[in-house]
């Protein structure tokens, strides 16, 4: 992973200095590593390999309150395809924002209390899928399952799974899917998880 943003999004600037990246190695353990940002230009890569990208977020800035990041932080594997996004849309989050989660090597994850809010007017379908098999490295694959399909969505539109959580084994993907009936919407996404250590 490597990470770049803004020319004062840098150690040292008045941005962002360090993000703290999350995911899961090739063999599907949760990993942590610091990325010490260089400005405009890409940061140094991690001294690990991500097989998958969780979440980021600043730990440190040249900025005593708000904001703590001058602009987009762009997160990209070594090949440069984007993974995440520490965004700029207006405010500055500070973090990642993803409708997913990966569960990791002997865990498992309880998903509740998804919400979601859809920009007034628009109509988003919304579907909540799961899929195992993340180490699988060849055909055939374990498919992706609809779990829940919500149509026609608007506006702020809670949902109960079965009034208990909805399980996630471990090493596969729990996301959110949102497809609009036209042009483009904002969706926002929230859940809550309950992570367990396997016996």
């Amino acid at each position: 992973m490597k990470a770049a943003g803004d020319a004062g999004d840098t150690d040292g600037g008045a941005g962002a200095w360090t993000i703290r990246v999350f995911g899961l190695d090739i063999l599907g353990n949760e990993i942590v590593e610091d990325i010490t940002l260089a400005g405009a230009s890409a940061s140094a890569p991690t001294s690990q390999a991500f097989l998958r990208f969780v979440r980021a977020y600043v730990i440190e800035s040249g900025s005593y309150l708000y904001p703590s990041h001058i602009a987009t932080i762009t997160i990209e594997n070594t090949s440069g395809v984007q993974q995440g996004l520490i965004a700029l849309n207006g405010y500055a989050a500070s973090q990642t924002q993803i409708g997913m989660l990966s569960t990791p090597l002997g865990y498992t994850d309880y998903i509740y209390d998804i919400k979601f809010s859809v920009e007034a007017t628009k109509v988003v379908d919304l579907l909540v899928v799961v899929k195992g098999g993340m180490l699988q490295a060849a055909a055939p694959y374990q498919a992706a399952r609809l779990h829940t399909e919500l149509k026609g969505a608007q506006g702020f539109t809670p949902f109960v799974h079965d009034r208990k959580p909805l399980m996630v084994p471990e090493l596969s993907d729990f996301m959110i899917l949102g497809a609009v009936a036209a042009s483009t919407a904002d969706v926002s996404v929230q859940f809550d998880v309950i992570r367990s250590k396997n016996l």
